[in-house]
């Protein structure tokens, strides 16, 4: 109804998702420059990203996070922006911070 009127809505997070793949096929890689408003929600996943492989609070949900580093989305680690995601240091640290956090999580869970 709202779109009707001439409201406009945030695209969905899948919509944008799908312009990255479409993106990546025409252009080999995910390094956007043409599109300010795609580069813009590449950059904020890039951060939600980072958020979400510290085990912090962030937007994305698992699938998304995977969806993302299967497609080569470079995520800031520990301050270092554009850490390559396919490296081994960083899938040793991503890893080590899984295996924490579920640690954790199985800890809260045998005290509860």
């Amino acid at each position: 109804m709202l779109k009707d009127i001439g409201v406009d809505f945030s695209p969905a997070w899948e919509d944008m998702y799908n312009k990255i793949v479409q993106y990546k096929a025409q252009n080999g890689d995910i390094n956007i420059t043409t599109d300010p408003i795609l580069a813009a929600w590449m950059a904020y996943q890039g951060k939600c990203l980072s958020r979400y492989l510290q085990g912090e609070s962030t937007t994305l949900n698992c699938s998304q996070a995977e969806r993302l580093l299967e497609w080569g989305l470079q995520a800031e680690w520990n301050g270092v922006v554009g850490k390559d995601v396919a490296s081994t240091d960083f899938n040793a640290k991503w890893n080590a911070k899984w295996n924490e956090m579920w640690s954790r999580l199985r800890d809260y869970k045998n005290e509860h």
